[in-house]
């Protein structure tokens, strides 16, 4: 399986967190299909990038991500801190 790049520059990090979910049934299928023939392959590694304002109020998933790398489903979940809007700062 090829590498993982997720981005969700503001976007969200729902849509990311279900492609990760499924690389990882379909990692979960090919390693009990690998045991069952014999064959070994290896998955390539799996990045996640997203915004998040204030890691206290909107870091998402930090469970789920933090347990994901323990597995070795994820290599590195990176919230990439951004300052406020300067307009919304403004009201």
């Amino acid at each position: 399986m090829h590498a993982c790049y997720c981005v969700g520059p503001g976007t969200g990090v729902a849509p990311m967190r279900a492609l990760i979910q499924r690389r990882e049934v379909l990692l979960q299928r090919e390693r009990a299909q690998q045991s069952a023939d014999g064959t070994v392959s290896v998955a390539g590694k799996c990045y996640l990038f997203f915004g998040c304002r204030r890691s206290d109020k909107d870091y998402y998933y930090r469970e789920e991500w933090q347990a994901l790398q323990q597995d070795g489903h994820l290599t590195g979940a990176f919230p990439a801190h951004v300052a406020p809007d300067r307009y919304l700062a403004a009201k």
